[in-house]
């Protein structure tokens, strides 16, 4: 929701407190065709869906974020490979991992 960064500074401000860094976890489901807009999450669907939910979080001014690979699936922890290899595609085709900003 993009009303939570606004009201976040709003209660800072109140506070006389800082505002705390933007730093999201974002789960991480990547898919070879798109999922639908209305139904799926930010962090899942193709390359170019999760391509401008990252663009709408650098937009929110989000400084860091944390990839997630875990789907509540327990077994899925024994075999890591799915893993690597989406993360393996954000770094090789999303992220600019020396520059820490994204393609």
């Amino acid at each position: 929701q993009t009303d939570l960064l606004p009201r976040l500074t709003k209660i800072a401000e109140e506070e006389s407190a800082n505002v705390p860094d933007f730093c999201p976890r974002m789960r991480l489901l990547l898919t070879d065709t798109p999922m639908p807009e209305d139904s799926r999450r930010a962090g899942e669907g193709t390359l170019d869906q999760i391509r401008r939910d990252l663009d709408d979080l650098q937009n929110l001014g989000a400084e860091y974020l944390v990839l997630d690979t875990y789907y509540d699936v327990p077994e899925s922890t024994k075999n890591h490979e799915q893993s690597w290899r989406w993360l393996s595609i954000m770094a090789e085709s999303v992220f600019d991992l020396a520059g820490q900003t994204l393609r």
